[in-house]
């Protein structure tokens, strides 16, 4: 069985999220299972298994975002920073330096997986509970 990826960004709820921004690219494709993960001060680190359902291209050009082809909406780059832990301002800036072709900036869309395969519950608990 292989072993599912960890998304190397984490978001700001593994229990809400539905999406992460990536600034530096993510090796998914739509239909992977992989782990999202979310870091609180005080507790361990939580994760879900969840399923990608798209991989949209993310543009920031300073008056419009746009997301593969499409401009973004305020609403969508909205939800976009509240699930990714980054500000909107943030969001929208364009990159200092021109981004590598192969690590290029995206937004990963994801769903929950199966209930009996989430390990959200089991790693809830604070760090000094298992000790």
């Amino acid at each position: 069985m292989k072993i599912p990826k960890l998304l190397p960004y984490r978001v700001r709820d593994v229990g809400s999220a539905d999406c992460v921004y990536c600034p530096h690219g993510a090796d998914v494709k739509p239909g992977d299972w992989v782990y999202v993960h979310e870091e609180k001060p005080r507790t361990r680190r939580r994760q879900r298994l969840v399923e990608v359902t798209a991989v949209r291209r993310f543009n920031a050009g300073g008056q419009a975002v746009t997301l593969d082809t499409s401009v973004a909406t305020p609403q969508e780059l909205m939800h976009i920073a509240a699930n990714s832990e980054i500000s909107l301002e943030a969001l929208m800036q364009p990159p200092y330096v021109l981004p590598d072709r192969r690590h290029l900036p995206v937004v990963v869309y994801f769903r929950p997986c199966d209930a009996s395969t989430d390990s959200t519950a089991a790693s809830d608990a604070p760090e000094w509970a298992s000790a």
